[in-house]
């Protein structure tokens, strides 16, 4: 089954093929998840639970947000 590596929903269709076979027929995106990763024993890097989830129209804000922050963090370290 295609994924999409940009997250969203997925929309499962009828089962055309095997009984419990899904077919994808339409992704989109309307969440950024941004997550913290650790490597597991097996040098892979995986998914935490900690992260954020925001709105893919609401990432703008954050950009601009993180910037202020960014900004505040060397105004006090001067």
């Amino acid at each position: 089954m295609p994924t999409s590596s940009a997250g969203g929903a997925r929309a499962a269709g009828k089962n055309t093929k095997a009984k419990d076979e899904k077919q994808v027929v339409n992704v989109f995106a309307d969440l950024a998840h941004i997550r913290v990763f650790t490597l597991g024993n097996d040098d892979e890097m995986y998914p935490t639970k900690q992260g954020i989830t925001v709105k893919v129209s609401d990432l703008p804000k954050l950009a601009e947000a993180m910037a202020a922050l960014v900004a505040a963090v060397e105004a006090r370290q001067s």
